[in-house]
């Protein structure tokens, strides 16, 4: 009697495994990754609300508002920094940024090989993958990318398959919320998500169910937004910090994109216009306004032309699939090249998936040690920092915006950081008119309402030449990313301290 041997026939690896360690290493490699001094702030939050054990809901950062109502809305993000740094310094936080970057990728990767030709798959993956990677940072919106992508991929499946969303997506949310703002974009695309599959349904009993079994679904996922140290206020809050139009004018990833730079956002636009001028890509009305809602987003704020390659691959792949499966790539499915991009579609051996979740495991571990990763110089200014406290800098300071998540890190209240939505747009309008000198005498009443005893700018910023006139402060410190200014009768040195190597 013959025994018949099963032969497992599927691939080592596969495509969603190739693009989860492609953003893996790209994350790990990012020398950018703490460009942003929000980074610190959050990494300081997370590490007060450990200590605490509790949530912050009132600043003690500042000196300008300190105890005013702030909640920390992104607290579970936090936690996981903070925890994440007191293991292993900036690059744990670095791993787990990268971690999340890895999982979002692989989870859009499943999805788009589902429905587009190896060559088309890989090609958007590839573009999605490099606009994800236009804002990634060491940042609680990075951590929440893992939550957005599998929100996407079970509601289009949903509609795919005609079935109820899953309700394993309530918890999921609960968590997203907890983690990052973006969950109102998870409702937004729900609602659009339940509109296609009415649009879908074959008739009316059909679309009566489906409206019952999405409508059920909606309201669980609005009374879990609920599920958050503040309640409805989050939501609020999330719609607030849109309105604030100082506060979004003035930082820079929430200005509008500028096309006399260079975007990989620009080449996108081109091809989807490429694409649907040439009639390969039909959109139904639901799906035009899902991508209507990301490029609007994205045209608006270039922080957001990450979400467009997060979310673009769950919109477009069932359309191009029809539009671009051809008689002709039809023929190109037999030449050698497209069987082997075939079989990486199947999902990976078991033992496979085990080995490389091994090796990942090391070569990650192995990261955190050879790689210490800190914040940039722009970021972080040590230098002038020490020069300040070494000069016998005394009183609050007036610091620039991008530096007060370093001065959070480094235990020294500030004037202003990156929590613009607790400062709101009245106190930076004052604090802009009068640093930029937009209104005569500001500066000197802003020093004396806050009895500012030393200020930190950037070099090239006006406020610096205006303070070396002024008698009663002395330039203590400069380098090329800031300036220190004391007052003299703070001041213990007689001539400042320049840095020849910045």
């Amino acid at each position: 009697m013959s025994t018949v041997q099963i032969v497992d026939e599927r691939p080592w690896v596969s495509w969603p495994i190739i693009f989860a360690l492609l953003a893996l290493a790209l994350g790990l490699a990012s020398p950018d990754v703490f460009g942003d001094p929000d980074s610190m702030w959050h990494v300081k939050a997370g590490q007060w609300m450990l200590e605490q054990g509790r949530i912050h809901t009132s600043d003690s950062f500042s000196h300008s508002m300190l105890g005013a109502p702030w909640t920390a809305h992104e607290w579970g993000s936090e936690l996981i920094m903070a925890a994440a740094y007191d293991a292993w310094g900036w690059a744990g936080v670095q791993l787990i940024a990268a971690g999340a970057f890895c999982v979002a990728m692989a989870v859009v990767a499943r999805h788009v090989v589902r429905h587009l030709l190896p060559v088309h798959a890989v090609t958007l993956l590839a573009m999605s993958m490099a606009l994800a990677n236009s804002h990634f940072l060491a940042r609680p919106h990075v951590l929440a990318w893992p939550f957005l992508a599998i929100w996407l991929a079970s509601l289009a499946r949903s509609v795919e398959t005609g079935k109820r969303p899953s309700w394993c997506l309530i918890p999921l949310l609960v968590c997203w919320l907890n983690f990052h703002g973006s969950f109102m974009l998870g409702l937004v695309y729900s609602a659009l998500f339940a509109l296609e599959a009415l649009f879908q349904a074959a008739d009316r009993s059909v679309r009566l169910k489906l409206l019952r079994s999405w409508g059920l679904f909606g309201a669980a996922a609005a009374l879990a937004t609920l599920l958050n140290p503040s309640g409805i206020g989050l939501a609020k809050h999330t719609i607030e910090v849109m309105g604030k139009s100082v506060a979004l004018a003035l930082i820079s990833e929430w200005q509008s994109t500028n096309f006399h730079e260079f975007h990989l956002f620009t080449l996108w636009l081109a091809f989807v216009a490429a694409l649907a001028l040439s009639g390969r890509l039909r959109l139904s009305v639901p799906r035009l306004l899902m991508l209507f809602v990301v490029t609007y987003l994205a045209l608006k704020h270039v922080r957001y032309h990450s979400l467009v390659g997060l979310i673009a691959p769950f919109v477009l792949a069932p359309s191009l699939a029809k539009g671009l499966l051809t008689a002709s790539d039809r023929a190109v499915q037999s030449s050698t090249v497209d069987r082997v991009f075939e079989r990486l579609l199947r999902p990976a051996k078991t033992s496979a998936m085990i080995v490389i979740c091994a090796v990942v495991a090391v070569s990650s571990i192995a990261s955190v040690e050879l790689w210490r990763r800190a914040p940039l110089p722009a970021a972080a200014p040590q230098k002038a920092v020490d020069a300040a406290l070494a000069s016998g800098a005394t009183g609050p300071v007036l610091n620039d915006y991008g530096f007060g998540g370093y001065l959070i890190f480094r235990d020294i209240p500030v004037f202003i950081d990156g929590r613009s939505d607790m400062y709101g747009d009245p106190f930076l309008t004052s604090m802009t008119e009068a640093t930029r000198l937009r209104k005569p005498g500001a500066l000197e009443a802003l020093i004396r309402q806050y009895n500012i005893g030393w200020t930190m700018f950037q070099p090239e910023q006006a406020v610096v030449q205006y303070l070396d006139r002024l008698d009663d402060w002395q330039r203590v410190y400069s380098d090329s990313v800031a300036v220190i200014h004391v007052r003299r009768s703070t001041a213990d040195v007689e001539t400042p301290l320049i840095d020849r190597e910045e």
